[in-house]
């Protein structure tokens, strides 16, 4: 499951929100005012029923301008024609529908849509959903749905002539393990500077999830690199004589074998991660794994270091599973960078995350890392600092501040965020969902991430700054 920890996700009537920050003022009961920094504002986007995520294309057309694609969990991708147009107005169309076989009980469905780096050229779309491979959605261990990335072609035109924008030449390039339970999916995926695909898988949920995190003979619990197609990089770090593809059927390899798939392993629901845009000659992600008892947490994840082993089910956060006393450092397992304890044992959930790129807003926030908690309502921002490191600290403390951003208490609860192209320079975009609830706390761990309506935003900066990242450099 998505949140952190023992209830599930339950039905409720739920808004989904694309927004651009610009400057926003809250107010609650009359009693405070919370607002962003100064200088931005919120701006909604699009409204859609059941959208989980979305990423940015260049129009098909005219490349300098660009198109936003959103999954729908039931299996729709739709095509938002001009994301720079507010409060719904842009035409929104249909380019693919695969509910035939998607699966869509619990946190199943349509997760996540991607371009090819070189999508002006080759016309490519990722999509990642959780595949009716086996004539079932009933999950099973043995021949239960799959979670599975499928290669399209995006063809076709945006003026409304006869030759309509669709994704075709389905190409199903890499499959999971049958999946236990209808939890603990993963579901995002991206490209690194090397040209690989990353793709994210939860540890499939209930009584398998320590097998499916510490063993690397199922592509459960991990991060997967491959190449456009499926293949295998010649540096993945499991190419012994026992170690053998998995991801082409799907299937589980004995005791003894590993998955040459995987790059990460250790990991519970790595539901979004993100590629730090300022470095431009190496891979480095910031991957959000959400826990379960005590701590959310934030792992470093390079192109250049595969193996690394993240210790979950035996460690969470900084820390043995199921304590937050018992934290001695140790050499097995690689700790997080970035941690925080569940409030009085109550859930928390680290859903979305982006780095800010350097330029597009004030000096201060260049390189910065937004977080996003998908219980607390909130978007934090992330600031390395030394002093802040407290290795004996009970709990332990990580060496980051952290400030409040924007609060959504008002508003609904953050799943995803991302820099996009807005206007002629870039804004953060975050998908929530609104629900009827208007308790906080251990109450919204009953809503349903993927029911009814759901909204995009985005925040963008209209304050005075010199300089700004024009759109075309994003591609």
């Amino acid at each position: 499951m998505l949140v952190g920890c023992r209830n599930s996700f339950r039905s409720s009537w739920t808004k989904l929100y694309l927004a651009v920050i610009l400057f926003l003022v809250i107010r609650d009961n009359g009693d405070r005012v919370e607002a962003l920094p100064p200088g931005f504002r919120d701006e909604g986007v699009v409204r859609e029923k059941q959208t989980v995520g979305f990423n940015f294309i260049p129009n098909i057309d005219d490349p300098s301008k660009h198109m936003l694609l959103t999954t729908r969990k039931k299996g729709k991708i739709m095509a938002v024609l001009d994301s720079d147009l507010a409060d719904n107005k842009s035409p929104v169309i249909e380019v693919l529908d695969i509910e035939d076989k998607v699966c869509t009980d619990g946190e199943r469905g349509v997760y996540q849509v991607l371009p090819h780096p070189d999508f002006i050229y080759n016309r490519y779309v990722y999509v990642f959903f959780t595949y009716d491979k086996n004539g079932g959605c009933e999950f099973s261990p043995t021949d239960g749905p799959v979670n599975a990335v499928a290669r399209y072609k995006l063809k076709g035109s945006t003026d409304g002539t006869a030759n309509p924008l669709r994704l075709e030449d389905e190409q199903i390039i890499f499959m999971s393990n049958p999946l236990p339970s209808k939890v603990h999916n993963g579901g995002d995926m991206k490209f690194g500077n090397d040209g690989y695909l990353y793709v994210t898988l939860g540890n499939g949920g209930l009584s398998v999830e320590y097998g499916n995190a510490q063993k690397a003979n199922t592509l459960l619990g991990s991060i997967v690199r491959i190449t456009d197609d499926g293949g295998i990089p010649y540096d993945n770090p499991f190419q012994g004589p026992y170690d053998e593809p998995c991801g082409k059927d799907g299937r589980m390899l004995s005791k003894w074998g590993r998955c040459s798939e995987i790059w990460a392993t250790g990991l519970r629901n790595p539901f979004r991660f993100a590629l730090d845009p300022n470095v431009k000659k190496r891979t480095r992600f910031y991957v959000n794994d959400v826990g379960g008892s005590f701590f959310e947490e934030v792992n470093l994840m390079t192109g250049d270091r595969g193996g690394q082993n993240y210790g979950y089910r035996e460690r969470e956060g900084p820390c043995y599973r199921m304590s937050n006393t018992d934290c001695e450092p140790q050499t097995i397992y690689t700790d997080p960078i970035y941690w925080y304890e569940h409030v009085n044992r109550t859930d928390a959930a680290l859903t979305g995350g982006a780095f800010v790129p350097n330029g597009i807003w004030p000096d201060y926030y260049d390189g910065k890392y937004l977080i996003a908690d998908y219980v607390f309502r909130t978007i934090s921002l992330l600031e390395e600092d030394e002093t802040m490191l407290c290795r004996d600290c009970t709990p332990p403390l990580p060496g980051f501040s952290k400030s409040l951003f924007r609060n959504l208490t008002d508003i609904g609860q953050p799943l995803q965020m991302t820099f996009g192209p807005y206007k002629d320079s870039l804004a953060l975009y975050y998908r929530y969902v609104q629900t009827k609830a208007n308790k906080f706390g251990l109450d919204l761990m009953k809503q349903n991430i993927f029911s009814d309506f759901s909204a995009l935003t985005n925040i963008s900066y209209t304050g005075t700054h010199y300089s700004f990242i024009p759109y075309s450099n994003i591609f």
